[in-house]
């Protein structure tokens, strides 16, 4: 096992460590993209280079892998998204903005490439980018944490799926809660 660090966001190194594994491999079988990170705010008090790096940490990493990955060859795609992504969140425009474009962009390559493609829309788990702060924020809310053992199960079970036609899952202990929360629907009820 080898591990690199750099930043995803700069394009040449990064479309370069991908052409380094396949010189020395000549095959990458799976890729799993999390990139990913928060600076949390309302657009009205973020500086464009904030509202970039958010951006582009998940978007333009995910467009060099699909411009360098040789989809032939590939067994599974999957992109750590969030259910921020699909419900939004207040200060997070940049972060939700990021993940849904990796949503579609998993619906269109799932169309397109043989291997099996998906976007996970996560829930918070119990670590990860959820601090101690904000993780008693979403046990206030009612929003339930995805334990790590629990998380790595149903990533497993997702990987293993490769079901066609079915590119984006939302995996949450508490979808109802969020889709609440987010949408702004608690205490909305129907027609009568």
């Amino acid at each position: 096992m080898e591990y690199h660090s750099l930043d995803v966001r700069d394009v040449d190194r990064f479309g370069g460590l991908i052409d380094d594994v396949y010189a020395a491999y000549g095959r990458i079988d799976g890729v799993i993209h999390g990139a990913g990170i928060n600076e949390d705010g309302l657009v009205r008090d973020k500086s464009p280079e904030s509202f970039a790096r958010v951006f582009q940490t998940k978007v333009l990493s995910a467009r060099v892998l699909t411009e360098k990955i040789r989809p032939e060859e590939l067994k599974f795609l999957v992109f750590f998204s969030s259910v921020i992504g699909r419900f939004g969140h207040a200060g997070q425009a940049d972060y939700s903005s990021a993940n849904e474009m990796l949503n579609k962009l998993a619906v269109r390559l799932s169309h397109s490439w043989p291997a099996h493609v998906v976007a996970i829309e996560w829930g918070p788990w119990e670590s990860g980018m959820v601090n101690e702060e904000l993780g008693r924020l979403f046990t206030e809310k009612g929003i339930h944490l995805i334990p790590n053992s629990e998380g790595v199960k149903m990533f497993f079970a997702e990987l293993s799926r490769r079901e066609v036609g079915a590119p984006e899952v939302v995996i949450s202990r508490s979808v109802k809660q969020i889709t609440d929360i987010f949408t702004g629907s608690r205490g909305i009820r129907g027609p009568r």
